[in-house]
């Protein structure tokens, strides 16, 4: 009773105030803001109503953790575990109680409010892009529960708009570090791709050669550092690694590690393996996979998103540093979905590692789209154009 009166007070005298503060000084439009309340109604319809907290059984360790560090207290995996780092940052937002997971689930929805007004407010969003972050249904359900997955969204769309749009790396990188204790995995893919693009690109050698010598020491420094059960296995070769993760995964699924599993022999395994594992991921569970109602949804909403994408990819990129920022969205989704891809065989996990990704894809992509549409246009309204 004490939790549910407390929790009532969050939303009705922060929660509720904060999306009618922030509505009227942006002036919202009317769907908008009934999608912005509807999602504030299902962070109530889930845990405890379509399914209980233990179903998603981090929900709950986040929660002994953020309590426990609000009453100065050490969580039971510290404070430099995943789990620990989590509870640290749910406990520091500045909600006034934490009482139960729907109280860490308005954490959630806090950040996922503030991310819309931030890249609201810097013009990133287009109409489509707008509502797509409104309503799409995997983002719904990761921002009105108490996982961990907005955190690492929101690292990983402000490093990418730190790089892509403001084209400052270094500061890229600082927005990744807290992903080392989140989801070291996403740290690495992100910078790789950031670093390959960097070096590829024209500029200053110096420059380039002064990145090279930092990131060969922090390589360094991650590959003793031990976080997770993710952190790189120190003597691992590439494939040893990936192995290790796939097979460890395979067992999380399966409950053996030997009885049907495959492991990646060689090379050509690996491209074969990354090129199915890219496109399986993104339709996994397909529809003759689903088992219940819940991942049927999943797997139409996979679909969709997998039109969308191929939809938007071949759509044509007039200047070519638009079309290299392009590329690099691309090897960022190829990347990671062929990584994810080949050591993922959980649909529930898969859902909360790729829509992360999705999210960054679909919205910088349609920022790319809309940035060339009006660079176009002023191009061909321009003198130079016109002689």
């Amino acid at each position: 009773m004490d939790s549910f009166f407390l929790d009532f007070l969050n939303l009705e005298y922060f929660i509720l105030t904060i999306v009618l503060v922030l509505s009227i000084s942006f002036k919202i439009k009317t769907l908008q803001f009934l999608l912005i309340i509807l999602h504030v109604i299902v962070i109530f319809l889930l845990n405890d109503v379509l399914f209980d907290p233990s179903y998603m059984g981090d929900q709950l360790r986040y929660l002994d953790g953020a309590k426990k560090i609000r009453f100065f207290q050490i969580p039971k995996d510290g404070i430099a575990s995943s789990v620990g780092f989590s509870s640290f940052l749910f406990s520091i937002i500045p909600l006034p109680f934490i009482e139960s997971v729907q109280s860490l689930s308005m954490i959630n929805f806090i950040i996922y409010l503030f991310v819309y007004f931030i890249l609201k407010h810097n013009k990133v969003f287009t109409n489509s892009s707008e509502i797509f972050y409104l309503i799409y249904p995997s983002l719904l359900l990761y921002s009105s529960v108490a996982l961990r997955e907005m955190f690492i969204l929101i690292f990983m769309l402000m490093s990418v708009y730190q790089f892509l749009i403001k084209e400052k790396l270094i500061i890229s990188v600082l927005w990744t570090l807290p992903l080392i204790f989140l989801k070291p995995q996403n740290f690495l893919m992100i910078n790789m791709c950031s670093g390959l693009f960097f070096l590829i690109s024209k500029g200053n050698l110096n420059k380039k050669i002064g990145i090279i010598f930092l990131g060969l020491i922090g390589l360094f420094f991650l590959k003793i550092l031990i976080l997770s059960r993710f952190t790189i296995p120190s003597g691992f070769g590439f494939l040893e690694v990936i192995n290790n993760y796939r097979n460890y995964m395979y067992y999380e699924n399966t409950g053996s590690y030997v009885e049907g599993y495959i492991p990646i022999n060689n090379f050509s395994d690996f491209v074969f393996q990354g090129i199915w594992g890219f496109l399986y991921i993104l339709l996994m569970p397909l529809p003759w996979e689903a088992e219940n109602p819940l991942q049927l949804i999943q797997s139409i909403e996979n679909i969709i998103i997998f039109i969308i994408l191929i939809s938007i990819i071949f759509k044509p990129i007039s200047f070519k540093s638009l079309r290299n920022k392009a590329n690099y969205l691309k090897m960022m989704m190829i990347v990671s979905m062929s990584i994810y891809g080949m050591v993922v065989f959980n649909f529930g996990s898969a859902s909360r590692y790729r829509f992360s990704f999705i999210v960054v894809f679909l919205i910088f992509y349609n920022f790319l789209l809309k940035k060339n549409k009006r660079d176009l246009f002023l191009y061909n309204l321009s003198p130079v154009k016109n002689k």
